[in-house]
């Protein structure tokens, strides 16, 4: 075996240790005689500990650690700390945010959570040390703050991810949040339903929706684009001739210390071309008239500096002022967001015969999957309305 200590090792208050089989030794004059001390590697790394019994159950118990060992169900001692682990994560996110394959606002409320919320209850603690009851400890502070169950789900899963990497890592042999109970972990709440709204109401709308945003928000309704996709278009990606709109990039959010960027989208799915409708190439032919932006580098919604609009402007002053406007942010109801203007173009897409196909592709999601998970409902009524003339068909002629 590996690293197997040398058996004339001595220590002068408790005697020579004296091997008695392959990786077990006793201490020399050992008034126990049934105290062993078992040896095994990890990773060339020698690891041990004392073992009570008999010589037989001692080999035994060493041949079990072996074989866990093996199976990387048992790791190498180490003083790594979570705050450590972390730092590694942390770098491994900002990667991934680097070649476009994670976008940097995730890894914004990565930071946020964890230093809000995880590393004064963890960071300082040995990562091989924490347990499910420091994570469940770590929940009851987050309840005790009165945090939704929305945010302490996310805290947990990040702690989670953090754990997950230690095991890939070898810090660990497992994730002590699979322990977690059930009853301890926090509930999903039934997200909020989009608000689907009918033709006259976003005929509303549109006509209360100030000169400025007027353009964004038909553009919107028309395309069933998310808001980082809208925003981030520039007029490169508006094909008059060939009556395309091509969505090949998303907008990330500006902070005070950067500036919105261009990033990659999501998934390879993101990237489509969608029809440009005449009523809407008229409208933004008509924007990119009265724009002083309106070369290809230029975006589609610029401020007056040409800067992409800023988000939160684009639903504040935009959108939401429109909606109260037109009497659409009644009250018991969430108030209308750019994710419903996307709702309601794709179910009135299904609505008018499209095929899941069809809807995936306009959607851009990365699976048919996704596209009859998140409308599944509205297929089903789709195909239960014609469901009596269909039969009537099949009957043609019985009476």
């Amino acid at each position: 075996m590996q690293n197997e200590p040398n058996q004339h090792r001595t220590d002068a208050k408790r005697g020579k240790r004296v091997r008695v089989a392959p990786g077990i030794y006793q201490r020399e004059n050992d008034p126990n005689p049934s105290r062993f001390m078992v040896f095994w590697s990890v990773d060339g790394v020698e690891c041990s500990e004392v073992f009570h019994g008999t010589l037989t159950q001692a080999k035994k118990e060493r041949e079990r650690k072996r074989v866990k060992s093996d199976a990387g169900e048992i790791v190498a001692p180490s003083r790594i700390k979570f705050a450590e682990v972390w730092n590694e994560y942390e770098a491994m996110v900002a990667s991934l945010v680097g070649s476009c394959e994670m976008s940097k606002r995730t890894l914004e409320l990565y930071r946020q959570r964890y230093r809000t919320h995880i590393e004064k209850t963890l960071g300082a603690r040995r990562v091989q040390e924490i347990q499910a009851k420091h994570l469940s400890d770590l929940l009851s502070t987050l309840r005790g703050k009165g945090l939704s169950s929305w945010t302490t789900r996310g805290v947990l899963t990040l702690a989670g991810s953090i754990l997950n990497h230690a095991v890939t890592r070898g810090y660990r042999a497992d994730n002590p949040i699979a322990r977690l109970s059930k009853t301890e972990r926090p509930k999903a709440k039934n997200k909020t339903k989009a608000r689907i709204h009918d033709v006259d109401e976003i005929a509303k709308l549109i006509a209360y929706t100030i000169p400025g945003y007027r353009a964004l928000i038909i553009a919107a309704v028309y395309t069933g684009l998310r808001q980082s996709e809208l925003l981030g278009l520039r007029w490169c990606d508006v094909d008059f001739d060939e009556a395309k709109i091509h969505v090949r990039h998303q907008i990330s959010r500006a902070t005070k210390k950067e500036k919105a960027t261009l990033l990659a989208l999501k998934s390879d799915a993101g990237e489509r071309d969608l029809d440009l409708m005449p009523d809407l190439a008229k409208v933004l032919r008509e924007h990119k008239l009265g724009s002083r932006y309106s070369s290809d580098s230029d975006f589609v919604f610029a401020t007056l500096t040409g800067e992409p609009v800023y988000y939160r402007n684009a639903s504040a002053r935009g959108l939401q002022k429109a909606a109260d406007r037109a009497g659409l942010n009644r009250d018991g109801l969430p108030r209308l967001g750019f994710h419903d203007l996307r709702h309601t173009a794709i179910t009135h897409l299904i609505r008018a015969g499209a095929d899941i196909s069809q809807v995936q592709r306009f959607a851009g999601h990365a699976k048919p999957s996704i596209t009859l998970d998140v409308y599944v409902g509205e297929f089903e009524a789709r195909k239960s309305n014609d469901v009596g003339e269909r039969l009537s068909a099949a009957f043609t002629g019985v009476l």
